[in-house]
């Protein structure tokens, strides 16, 4: 059988949370994605008509997962639901208003 720890940490240096898993004596490692920048949130919350597969290819360093779970956390922030996860860089661009929920198209 084969034992399989996983274990998270940041860095003092911010560096990009890394998912550590040992096996075996192993260790392995798999970097978590760069943090969204203002200009690839902006392309998704300027474009709430498109799908995950069309936003995909404009952003092209972003997984349809990583997109599909940004819409949900818009949606949260309007809904008053929970935002953990969220930037701050996204929570100060969503409070500024001007976009459409990507999740059930209501104004802000």
């Amino acid at each position: 059988m084969t034992e399989v720890t996983t274990a998270y940490y940041t860095s003092v240096s911010e560096k990009p949370r890394r998912n550590v898993r040992t096996i075996k004596g192993q260790v392995r490692t798999m970097a978590r994605a760069e943090n969204w920048s203002k200009e690839e949130f902006e392309i998704l919350l300027q474009n709430p008509q498109l799908t995950d597969e069309q936003l995909r290819s404009q952003l092209p360093r972003r997984s349809l997962g990583a997109i599909g779970v940004v819409r949900a956390f818009i949606h949260n922030f309007h809904k008053g639901g929970s935002i953990s996860g969220v930037s701050k860089m996204m929570i100060s661009r969503l409070e500024k208003g001007l976009w459409t929920c990507p999740i059930c198209n209501e104004k802000q």
